[in-house]
């Protein structure tokens, strides 16, 4: 049963653990994850790639503000929500755009981390390089038209399930619009299909699709096919 009491709380060093615990359990049922991780499940690369990407946003120079909905009486964290500042540079062009971007509502290739360092060859052994490659090129192709504008970008969210239809979700992506109306900038992101509708109902408009076929890499007749990201704006 969902809590009738929880807070939303900025996330700390001690949540990550749980919090990567927490996105393997959401993204180990995602299509596309199945396709680009090698070995699957291959539970030690996807918890680390989740490791890496949350104690990034508990960097001092991050971009990326995370914050938990946290059950008041357990104090168990029952959804997260990762939101980030996109200011444009002078080098706003393709190149620059795919060292910050993967998949906005799954899997992100952080700009910063990109910057200060390679990605490390044992990191990119865990991927299908072929459809990492799809995924990054649709992506960056639902970006065109935002890159060159200030915004911000909803880069992870997520509610446990037994705790959903119950307006976490909702409160946690407010958040974001609170943020992004006291700037007075536009909130993006790009949509895994099951969640356009919710998006939707929030204001959120369809700026634009990018399909990558999975069917072109996993075995015949295994009910892998096309796979859609939707990029969503709100303006506040």
């Amino acid at each position: 049963m969902a809590p009738s009491n929880y807070s939303i709380l900025p996330i700390d060093t001690f949540d990550v653990a749980t919090l990567v615990e927490f996105l393997y359990s959401l993204k180990s049922t995602l299509a596309f994850n199945r396709a680009v991780f090698k070995n699957w499940p291959n539970e030690a690369a996807q918890k680390a790639l989740y490791r890496a990407t949350i104690e990034n946003t508990l960097a001092p120079t991050s971009a990326t503000e995370s914050l938990k909905a946290v059950d008041d009486e357990t104090g168990e964290i029952i959804g997260y929500v990762a939101v980030s500042r996109e200011r444009p540079t002078q080098d706003s062009s393709t190149e620059q755009q795919q060292k910050q971007h993967l998949n906005a509502e799954g899997t992100k290739v952080d700009g910063d981390r990109g910057q200060e360092q390679e990605q490390p060859e044992e990191e990119l052994s865990a991927f299908h390089l072929e459809v990492y490659a799809a995924a990054v090129k649709a992506c960056l192709e639902l970006q065109r038209g935002v890159e060159m504008c200030d915004h911000f970008e909803i880069t992870y969210v997520g509610v446990k399930p037994s705790c959903r239809n119950r307006g976490i979700g909702a409160k946690l992506v407010h958040e974001c619009f609170d943020r992004a109306r006291k700037a007075g900038i536009p909130l993006t992101l790009n949509a895994e299909p099951e969640a356009v509708d919710f998006y939707l109902k929030l204001g959120f408009k369809e700026t634009g699709y990018a399909d990558v076929d999975l069917a072109r890499w996993m075995a015949p007749n295994s009910g892998f096919g096309n796979f859609r990201w939707t990029g969503m704006i709100w303006y506040p």
